[in-house]
């Protein structure tokens, strides 16, 4: 057994990926990926888990800050504060009985970055037609049925990326009296959302005379010459298709903007703050309430009055 004094960040993080297997995909990937950013820092630096401190762990917070090499930009503070989550509750593990890796009080007395709070932009009207002419400018009629379904049901349900992708053929609801798909979420939690006429229209259309047949239990598949499922990353891409094709932002066209317009527009319509909650699939409605200062600050922006003008 590797003395607690010597024990290395990455020695650490083998066993801890066997604590984390109980969670989503998804989450398991997120840690690793982040955490094995933070020990090969470490490993460079030649720092093992006792000789860690919050002074040294903010000194890699710096390190993140700075531009990446690929892009050119730097992290936004939500992914900043996303990556020091990850530490803090690998190092409240590895502190805690029987490891005990190191002081307790490493963890406890981490700084976390501040996340800027940003307004929530969703797709205007415009932008929702826009992408939906860019959709059609495909030569491959198969990949225009899929999209047209993935933008429509991303729209009319705000599930995440990864519950579309993840999304299977069985779990799909649709008959004339009701439609409605059943999506598993953070934490392995399903929820069932319901859809509305043109996304269940999209979305059989796709299933019933596009989709091809594929041993992928997914409803959506990748490339049109692959039938493995879609992946995350391969969303993301297509997204990034559409924003070129219609001329949207790059920022703005993103998986998760879709679930900024449901949500919006459903407190709009006069839906129910609680009722979006659990359809979001939101551990509690504190989280969904974001999206009702968001409406607000809108309806805030529209009736306001010009000060200068009156008087």
């Amino acid at each position: 057994m590797v003395a607690a004094k010597s024990k290395t960040v990455l020695a650490a993080l083998a066993e801890y990926e066997y604590v984390i297997m109980e969670l989503a995909d998804s989450t398991q990937q997120g840690y690793k990926t982040r955490l094995g950013r933070f020990a090969r820092w470490c490993q460079t630096k030649r720092l093992f888990l006792k000789s860690l401190t919050p002074a040294i762990i903010a000194g890699y917070l710096q390190e993140l800050r700075k531009p990446s090499e690929r892009t050119g930009d730097p992290l936004s503070t939500y992914t900043l504060h996303g990556h020091m989550r990850a530490i803090r509750a690998f190092l409240y593990w590895c502190a805690k009985p029987p490891q005990k890796y190191l002081s307790l009080e490493v963890p406890q007395n981490l700084v976390m970055p501040k996340v800027d709070i940003k307004v929530i932009q969703p797709f205007q009207k415009e932008h929702i037609t826009r992408i939906q002419v860019a959709i059609t400018h495909n030569h491959f009629p198969i990949m225009v049925a899929r999209d047209k379904a993935i933008f429509a049901v991303l729209l009319d349900t705000g599930i995440r990326a990864a519950e579309l992708c993840g999304l299977l053929l069985e779990h799909v609801y649709i008959s004339p009296q009701e439609a409605y798909i059943k999506v598993t979420g953070k934490g392995r939690k399903q929820r069932e959302v319901p859809l509305g006429k043109k996304s269940r229209l999209l979305l059989r259309e796709y299933i019933k005379h596009y989709r091809p047949q594929s041993s992928a239990p997914e409803v959506f598949l990748g490339h049109k010459f692959d039938h493995s499922s879609l992946t995350t990353n391969a969303l993301r891409q297509v997204m990034r298709r559409w924003s070129h094709r219609a001329k949207v932002s790059l920022d703005l066209c993103h998986p998760h903007t879709c679930r900024h317009t449901f949500a919006i527009n459903f407190l709009l319509q006069g839906g129910d703050l609680y009722v979006l909650s659990r359809l979001l699939g939101h551990s509690s409605v504190a989280v969904t309430e974001v999206y009702l200062r968001a409406v607000e600050a809108l309806q805030a922006r529209k009736i306001g009055k010009s000060v200068l003008d009156n008087l």
